[in-house]
């Protein structure tokens, strides 16, 4: 079994109302519309707390 098969839980948590509701000190809330891309290849994105919905993670290789 893969290493990261056993750590999906540490690297994706599920977190509680209380946890998240902690986390929005150290940061701000963010809405983006479908296909708005919230940070692009050499950024440095920080931490992301995903609390609705999902996100597509692509990548765009404008070369090809």
């Amino acid at each position: 079994m893969p290493a990261t098969d056993s750590r999906q839980q540490q690297m994706f948590p599920k977190l509680t109302q209380p946890e998240i509701d902690r986390l929005r000190r150290f940061g701000q809330v963010q809405r983006y519309a479908p296909g708005e891309a919230p940070f692009v290849t050499g950024d440095v994105p920080g931490m992301y707390v995903l609390t609705r919905r999902s996100v597509s993670v692509t990548r765009h290789d404008p070369g090809t």
